[in-house]
């Protein structure tokens, strides 16, 4: 490799006057950019791509608002047993019966006292909550169960 002299004369640089030119590869030569094809797939792949994950997000934002509404319906049911744990045994909202409602909840409820079969002073409710998501016709439910007992204070 010959190194590249300044010429005195006009003051400009010069490289070696006979450079060979550097070699292509023989697969790369008369290939400036990619053809029509490669640009159609590509497109292709990039546009499946992107869709896969536009479709992952709305999945994602369906779970999001399902676990939403699931999570409401919990704390509304667990609100309706602390508003009949806070009565006392012999509140009309415990007399034994079924399809009662609680009207304070805002969801649609439905709760149940029985009288338990092996111990006479313990009184079983089953509280439903019920639920329709947006944009669907099913109705959905939660039901809770849980046991009040008489104690002497």
């Amino acid at each position: 490799m010959r190194a590249v002299m300044p010429d005195i004369q006009d003051g400009n640089s010069k490289g070696a006057p006979n450079a060979p030119a550097p070699e292509t590869p023989r697969h790369m030569q008369g290939r400036d950019g990619l053809t029509l094809v490669e640009m159609m797939i590509a497109s292709g792949l990039l546009a499946i791509l992107l869709g896969g994950l536009f479709d992952g997000f709305i999945m994602a934002q369906r779970s999001s608002y399902l676990a939403s509404d699931a999570m409401g319906t919990v704390h509304t049911a667990r609100k309706a047993m602390e508003t009949l744990a806070n009565c006392s045994y012999g509140d009309t909202l415990l007399n034994v019966g079924s399809n009662k409602t609680l009207s304070t909840l805002g969801m649609s409820n439905l709760y149940s006292v029985a009288m338990n079969p092996t111990y006479p002073s313990t009184k079983d409710v089953t509280m439903t909550v019920y639920w329709k998501r947006i944009k669907t016709t099913n109705v959905y439910s939660l039901t809770y169960s849980c046991s009040f007992t008489q104690c002497l204070h």
